[in-house]
């Protein structure tokens, strides 16, 4: 419960600080910081053991994520482009077909996924719990 409430805090309080600077200053926090935060909360959760106490790294990493997911969630709902419209229009319209095979996959993809999620979860887990005992 607290993993996904420490995911929840993140997601919300990175969208609303996300329309309170477009509203303030007039331009949305950009996606790359939502990026980032994404990257980070990866980088932290893999290799933050080290840096902070077990329970904590776990929290904090998906914290960055879920505020990387909202300030690209918001930024996604007040744009219609994630970095550059000219720099997406030109990947797109040169990846077409590949573009649209990609989303014809992705609905199916994210069924298995869901699917499969309590094994291979439950190997990470696994493994995790084992590196921990031998190291």
């Amino acid at each position: 419960m607290r993993i996904l409430l420490a995911f929840l805090i993140g997601l919300f309080s990175l969208f609303f600080l996300s329309d309170f600077c477009k509203r303030v200053f007039g331009k949305p926090l950009h996606s790359v910081i939502g990026i980032f935060l994404i990257m980070a909360g990866f980088f932290i959760g893999f290799f933050g053991r080290h840096w902070l106490y077990q329970p904590l790294d776990l929290l904090f990493s998906l914290f960055l994520l879920g505020g990387g997911v909202g300030a690209l969630a918001h930024h996604l709902l007040t744009r219609t482009y994630i970095i550059s419209e000219r720099i997406e229009l030109n990947f797109v319209r040169k990846h077409e077909t590949k573009f649209e095979r990609a989303l014809e996959i992705l609905p199916g993809a994210l069924t298995w996924i869901a699917l499969t999620s309590p094994f291979w979860l439950s190997l990470t887990s696994f493994c995790r719990s084992l590196f921990n005992y031998c190291c």
